[in-house]
């Protein structure tokens, strides 16, 4: 058989969900006919018996096709989520896997590229408004320009202290002058 005439693993899940659904489906209808006809049967054969028994042998013919109907849509629903639990178990992530190198290679960067001028034109716009208008974004901008200013003043008060230092030493030496204790 050639590559181009295999199904894929997704397509095979995916039939056989379907087939099994159809299967349940035909097996539920066909077991709903005959039911139903069995309820029938009953009904016909106690319509001479009298009113009373006409009435108990529907009431027990419609519960019975109530029940086996239930009974029948209980199985078809396990079924199917049995189905689909296997599927989500283990179809999914496989698809998921095979699919993630194309995804993040050739999907995302179109889709970024797709979005992003939409998100420059509405978003940036309003998350710097939101930044400029924010009290907390203006106390932290306060507070680190304080701290820049301390550590100015800090190393101009260290620079200058230096400086006063080298001159005394310096005049000192000039006019020979002793040291001040």
């Amino acid at each position: 058989m050639s590559e181009s005439n295999r199904a894929s693993l997704p397509e095979l899940a995916l039939g056989g969900a379907v087939l099994a659904a159809d299967t349940v489906s035909e097996a539920v209808s066909g077991f709903a006919r005959r039911t139903v006809a069995a309820g029938r049967k009953t009904v016909a054969g106690t319509i001479g018996a009298g009113s009373r028994a006409v009435t108990g042998a529907r009431d027990t013919a419609v519960q019975n096709l109530y029940r086996r109907r239930d009974a029948g849509l209980s199985k078809l629903r396990s079924t199917a989520e049995a189905q689909l639990t296997w599927v989500e178990t283990t179809i999914v992530p496989r698809v998921v896997d095979d699919l993630m190198p194309y995804l993040t290679s050739s999907v995302l960067p179109r889709m970024i590229d797709a979005a992003l001028p939409q998100i420059r034109e509405k978003v940036v716009p309003i998350v710097i408004a939101d930044l400029a208008e924010s009290e907390e974004l203006r106390e932290l901008i306060t507070e680190q320009s304080r701290d820049v200013v301390a550590d100015a003043a800090s190393d101009l008060r260290d620079s200058t202290a230096a400086a006063d230092d080298r001159l005394e030493t310096g005049f000192r030496r000039i006019f020979h002058l002793s040291a001040a204790r």
